[in-house]
Formats: C-alpha cells, sequence, structure tokens
C-alpha cells in the first residue's frame, strides 16, 4: 500500500514544507481520511494549551505557537 501512495505522500510532504515532519500512510484510521499527531519529543495539545495559560498569566501577553514546540511567538 505504502507503494501505491508514495507519490500523493511525496506530494503531500513537498506542498507542507517544514510544517510536518512526515507524510505517511497508515492503517490506523478508517473513517478520516487523515490524522494529525504531535511527534515523540514534541508537544501535546494540553501541553500547547498550558504554556499559552501560563505565559498569559505571568506576562500579560498572547503566546501563539505556531510549531508543536519549536517556535513560539509573541503577539
Amino acid at each position: 500500500m505504502e507503494k501505491e501512495y508514495k507519490e500523493l505522500c511525496d506530494w503531500m510532504k513537498r506542498n507542507l514544507g517544514d510544517k510536518v515532519a512526515k507524510v505517511q500512510i497508515s492503517k490506523r484510521i478508517s473513517s478520516s481520511p487523515c490524522v494529525l499527531v504531535s511527534g515523540k519529543f514534541g508537544w501535546s495539545a494540553n501541553m500547547e494549551r498550558y504554556a499559552r495559560l501560563i505565559y498569559t498569566l505571568i506576562c500579560g501577553a498572547k503566546l501563539r505557537v505556531t510549531s508543536f514546540a519549536s517556535k513560539l511567538t509573541l503577539v
């Protein structure tokens, strides 16, 4: 199955660039066309939410996480 969709995965990776770590085929899902997962050492959605909350409480500024644990920018 991976050979069959290799061109599609390559195309998606090229177009998404550094917004994704990798694109791969999986039998893990059955009712959705895709799934986004955090990396092995990346932040979970809850950790991102906590980081924004803590930063807002401490600094009074909003924090935008543009990529899981890699780019934090003030808004």
